[in-house]
């Protein structure tokens, strides 16, 4: 690996999916990306995992008005899916059929909403 790499970050944003519930912290989905990308001589930090369960509609809102804010500021793309991934409670298409995650259609509404 070259010094002069800058460290990448890995910000993994989600729920109980993204901690890793009932699993290892060092299984968890973010942790064992950025390893897998050090195996392969990516400079990686350790990820950063910003999860949680059981959160309220007035606080997802309140996370995706502070992170869209911050995301301007510093330049980064920010895609808001949630209101996409409140449709589905009125179209069914949009859910798999175990019933609790997002169908390809609805990840394909995710993409072309950027």
């Amino acid at each position: 690996m070259k010094e002069n790499y800058r460290e990448i970050t890995c910000l993994a944003l989600g729920d109980s999916y993204t901690i890793g519930e009932s699993v290892d912290p060092s299984l968890r989905w973010p942790v064992q990306l950025v390893n897998k990308l050090r195996n392969e001589s990516i400079n990686m930090s350790d990820a950063v995992i910003i999860a949680r369960t059981g959160w309220t509609t007035d606080e997802i809102d309140a996370f995706n008005r502070l992170i869209s804010e911050e995301c301007g500021n510093a330049g980064i793309k920010y895609f808001n899916i949630t209101d996409i991934s409140r449709e589905a409670s009125l179209d069914s298409s949009l859910v798999a059929a175990d019933g609790l995650h997002p169908s390809g259609k609805m990840y394909g509404l995710w993409v072309d909403s950027g």
